[in-house]
Formats: structure tokens, C-alpha cells, sequence
């Protein structure tokens, strides 16, 4: 978890220069718990569990039956702007996904006179697949939804980086750094909704639960524009370094301080290139046998590329 956290605080800090926006992150390697500890959470154990993945790395799954995450207060939405971003693998199939939620934040369903009389915001997927995420407040809509629907149907077994920004001007929402959808939202800020149950898969109605994965939750206090969208998912899209990962039987990884790249088959034409997050060519090393190690890096997250004939293998690596 601490690689995950010291790798969010660099890109966001590059990302948007000299203030960092960000309020929580919740890395869902090995527990639910926000590393900044701004914001808390709990997930129900009987149904969440942490596993490895073979492209993100260290994951939270949900198993559908009794897995759901459950914030602790209503700072999660509690700002006069905002940007949720979060990475989700969908693992059922879309039939079965009629109302169920990736975030459901409301009041419970057995309020008087439900639904019109209190704020609602939740995200789901419809039978045909499209991602919807919808506003539901009596002050702003009487009552109705404002939905902001996905461009292109979800695919199942796939990773996603879903993004919601949201300030008195409008509510947008973007999927792997692409504006999907846009609202007008009448001077409606977040901080205006009131809450008392926020979840991340499940719902404050009687509907089933979210079964699938998710990674590196993150809440900021403002709300990120198209270019910082687009660089978080380019960065964030790559594969983590992990020692058991393999791809096209070449490994990419870091132990001791030291960078490592190994090579099963090596051809005539491989290289390696090291890039900082900027994306300025740190080093290039060529002519080497089945493993390399570089230990010339200083502490901090570089992208590694290895050039082996016509396979080219990336990795996000973080140095101690």
C-alpha cells in the first residue's frame, strides 16, 4: 500500500503542479482504509476479500452475495467541488446488473415518502451495458434523475477508470480519461446533497449486489480538468511492476533499490528505456543478455519499457 500512495502523491503533485487536490485514497490492496485518513470506511470481510490481478496488481473483490464498502461519514461528498476517480473490473453478466451499484450515496430506502424527498447519487449498468450515473435531488430536479450515460456499453472481465466531476457549474462523467457525458446542474454544489449512507457496491435499496473488482478509489477536493483526467488513466493504465506478474514471458521489476529487467528469449534488436512520469527518456541500456539490473535510479516512480524484437513490454516500477 505505501508504493501505491507515495506513486499517487508524485503523479498528482506533477499532474497538478504545486497544490495537490487530493483528500483520500483508498489503494484496496491489503484493506478499505483511506491512506491519507481523511475519510472513514469499512468493508464487510464475509464478502470482500484482497487478491492479486493479473494486469492492476493487488485488488478488492466482491463477491456479489455479501461484499460491500460502507463510508463512516459524509465527508465523502461534503465539498463545493469534486472529482471521484476509481478503477472497476465488471465480472457478471450485464443482465444480472439491472440497479446494481459501483456507489450508491443516499438515505435508506425506508425513509418516508421515498424517494422524492431526499439526495441521491449512485452509479450502475443497465441491461444494455451503458454506465449510467445518476443525480437525484428535490431541490435541483423536483424529485426526478439527471442521468449521465456512458457513450459506448461496458465490457465485461475488462478494467475501467471511471471519473465524476462535479461543481456548481456542472456534472461530468468520463471513462478512461474520455468525456462520456455532461449536465448543467443549476448551482448545485456537492456539499448542498445530505447523506447518511454512502456505499461502494451496494445499494440503499433492496437491490442485488456489485460483484467484480475494484482499485485505487481516490476523492479530491476540486475538480480535475480533461488534461489531468487523460494523464492520470495514461499513467495509471499501465501495468504494476509485481515480481510474480509475468507478460510474454519478460519480467519488469525492482528489489533493493535496484531496477531488474529479464528477457526468456533475447533477440538481436532489445533495449530497455527508463522515463520519468513527465515522460523524458531517463536512460536507455541495449546489447544485453537475459537480465539486466540498473541500480543507478534514484528513489522515486519511473515508466519502464522493454524493446525485445517486435514485443514491447511497459511497466509502472517504483524505487525505494
Amino acid at each position: 500500500m505505501k508504493r501505491k500512495l507515495q506513486f499517487m502523491v508524485m503523479l498528482i503533485a506533477l499532474i497538478t503542479g504545486s497544490s495537490i487536490a487530493q483528500v483520500a485514497y483508498f489503494p484496496f490492496d491489503e484493506d478499505a482504509i483511506d491512506a491519507n485518513q481523511e475519510i472513514n470506511s469499512t468493508a464487510e470481510s464475509a464478502g470482500v476479500s484482497f487478491v492479486a490481478d493479473n494486469y492492476r496488481g493487488s485488488v478488492m473483490e466482491f463477491d456479489g452475495s455479501a461484499g460491500f464498502v460502507t463510508f463512516g461519514s459524509n465527508d465523502v461528498f461534503n465539498f463545493d467541488a469534486l472529482t471521484y476517480n476509481l478503477w472497476f473490473r465488471w465480472t457478471t453478466s450485464v443482465a444480472d446488473q439491472w440497479w446494481v451499484r459501483l456507489f450508491d450515496f443516499g438515505l435508506p430506502s425506508d425513509m418516508p415518502d421515498h424517494p422524492g424527498n431526499h439526495d441521491v447519487v449512485f452509479a450502475t449498468l443497465y441491461q444494455d451495458g451503458l454506465m449510467a450515473w445518476h443525480i437525484h435531488s428535490v431541490d435541483w430536479t423536483d424529485g426526478s434523475d439527471s442521468v449521465l450515460w456512458s457513450k459506448e456499453p461496458i465490457a465485461l472481465n475488462e478494467w475501467y477508470m471511471f471519473t465524476y466531476t462535479h461543481d456548481v457549474d456542472s456534472a461530468k462523467l468520463y471513462l478512461n480519461g474520455e468525456l462520456q457525458d455532461a449536465c448543467d446542474v443549476n448551482d448545485k454544489a456537492p456539499s448542498d446533497f445530505s447523506f447518511l449512507n454512502m456505499y461502494l457496491g451496494k445499494s440503499n435499496w433492496p437491490d442485488a449486489l456489485y460483484t467484480g473488482k475494484l482499485d485505487d478509489f481516490a476523492v479530491y477536493d476540486e475538480v480535475l480538468d480533461q488534461a489531468a483526467i487523460t494523464a492520470l488513466y495514461t499513467f495509471l493504465n499501465v501495468p504494476s511492476a509485481t515480481e510474480g506478474l509475468k507478460s510474454d514471458a519478460n519480467r519488469i521489476f525492482a528489489y533493493d533499490k535496484t531496477l531488474v529487467v529479464e528477457v526468456q528469449e533475447v533477440n538481436t534488436n532489445t533495449s530497455v528505456s527508463v522515463y520519468s512520469l513527465l515522460g523524458s527518456e531517463i536512460m536507455r541500456q541495449s546489447g544485453f543478455g537475459n537480465r539486466v539490473e540498473i541500480n543507478s535510479l534514484q528513489s522515486g516512480v519511473y515508466i519502464v519499457r522493454l524493446t525485445n524484437g517486435s514485443q514491447l513490454t511497459t511497466r509502472k516500477v517504483y524505487i525505494q
